[in-house]
């Protein structure tokens, strides 16, 4: 009675428009979730967590959406591959000045002052960094 019925063909057509409304909600977040699976995936293959990964992403301040991320996962391995070693030697990069870091805070004084720390290093002919 829809297609004769004014009164029931207008109810239809609000119902209609809710629905889209949901579903429209609904196609980002199962984008998202295949963009994540892809993601994760290709991580998995270069020896590395989807959470570590992103994590990485944004202490490196990388600002690829996960879209995009998908996408070189899937078209360009390679890329991808690349940026996950990148963004491995800048970590290990920061875990070195983090390390370099905490010595020179745990050489400090009680004054706050850093303890001949540089003239230890000569020394033991070290290098400073």
């Amino acid at each position: 009675q829809r297609k004769n019925v004014y009164r029931l063909a207008k109810e239809a057509v609000h119902h209609a428009w809710a629905n889209a409304y949901i579903g429209r909600k609904q196609k980002k977040r199962t984008f998202r979730q295949l963009w994540n699976v892809k993601i994760n995936a290709a991580c998995r293959e270069n020896d590395l967590s989807y959470s570590r990964f992103i994590h990485a992403l944004k202490e490196n301040k990388v600002e690829l959406d996960r879209k995009v991320l998908a996408q070189m996962a899937q078209e360009n391995p390679e890329a991808f591959k690349y940026l996950v070693e990148s963004l491995r030697v800048q970590d290990s990069n920061q875990n070195q000045l983090e390390k370099l870091k905490n010595e020179v805070i745990s050489r400090r004084d009680d004054k706050g002052v850093v303890a001949n720390y540089f003239e230890e290093k000569q020394q033991r002919n070290q290098p400073f960094f």
